[in-house]
């Protein structure tokens, strides 16, 4: 069940899980891809690079407080990379800020451990096989293509299988 919303930051979500809004009661697996909202707002409000570093910083502090509640109430939890695509050309600007990002986010899943889920190399390699009409709408938001990646992606880290194709 997808509880996500566009627009939505860490900072979004974090407090919609702490006032009820959404529960994870019964949740066996919570899967968690933010973050690209956090970049758009650091990009799209003629900030400081100073400023911007500011609310990096306080992306990964309430990213923490997150996975800390998300680790005491759901039984799994995966977290997923954030992700752009330099088309629109102006997205270009952005991958910096979401390299930097995903690097941060990393370090958070090793730090407790939770599994991380590398998403931007694969869909980059997508669309440069098939366009990037292909896996993105727009750049941030994923087509269906995009879509069966993440999907395949969540099912490997699920049910991984060994050589000889069986499950663990």
């Amino acid at each position: 069940k997808n509880l996500g919303a566009d627009g939505f930051t860490v900072s979004r979500v974090l407090d919609n899980i702490r006032s009820g809004l959404f529960s994870l009661h019964r949740r066996p697996i919570v899967t968690l891809l933010v973050g690209i909202n956090d970049v758009g707002l650091m990009m799209n409000t003629d900030r400081t690079k100073e400023q911007k570093d500011q609310m990096m910083q306080q992306f990964f502090r309430t990213y923490q407080d997150l996975l800390k509640l998300l680790v005491q109430n759901a039984s799994k939890v995966i977290i997923m990379e954030p992700f752009i695509f330099p088309c629109p050309e102006e997205y270009r600007l952005w991958i910096p800020y979401v390299q930097t990002m995903s690097r941060g986010i990393q370090k958070l899943a090793d730090t407790y451990p939770i599994p991380y889920i590398r998403l931007q190399n694969p869909l980059n390699e997508l669309a440069l096989q098939n366009g990037f009409r292909y896996v993105t709408t727009d750049g941030i938001h994923l087509t269906r293509s995009g879509h069966e990646i993440l999907a395949e992606k969540i099912m490997n880290e699920l049910f991984p299988v060994n050589q000889e194709g069986d499950f663990y």
